[in-house]
């Protein structure tokens, strides 16, 4: 099993111009798998957008849920519709490069 981590699945468009929705999770496993998951009965293409693997998983999406329902991006549930030049914080906060994933789920 691989480390934990918290993962960001990019999925249509926004609720305003120049938004994307996002899903905000962690898991065990490899993010593909949880996309696959969601992919079903979902209108939009999705695609692992960030994967940060952490020691503490719980603890930083926890924090990520808090921060980003206090920036006023919440949507529904664990989507967030935030701008995608976010991203960069994500960079400044974690001290990494991110480089967008844009993995599909597998097709059946």
């Amino acid at each position: 099993m691989s480390a934990s981590c918290v993962y960001l699945i990019k999925g249509g468009p926004g609720v305003g111009p120049g938004t994307i929705m996002v899903k905000l999770g962690r898991t065990l496993r490899r993010p593909e798998e949880r996309l696959t998951q969601l992919q079903t009965g979902n209108p939009w293409p999705l695609h692992v957008l960030v994967e940060i693997r952490c020691g503490d998983a719980i603890r930083e999406e926890w924090f990520l849920h808090r921060f980003l329902k206090a920036c006023g991006y919440h949507h529904h549930q664990e989507w967030y519709s935030f701008p995608e030049s976010l991203v960069q914080r994500l960079e400044a906060r974690y001290g990494i490069k991110v480089e967008p994933v844009e993995r599909e789920a597998p097709r059946a």
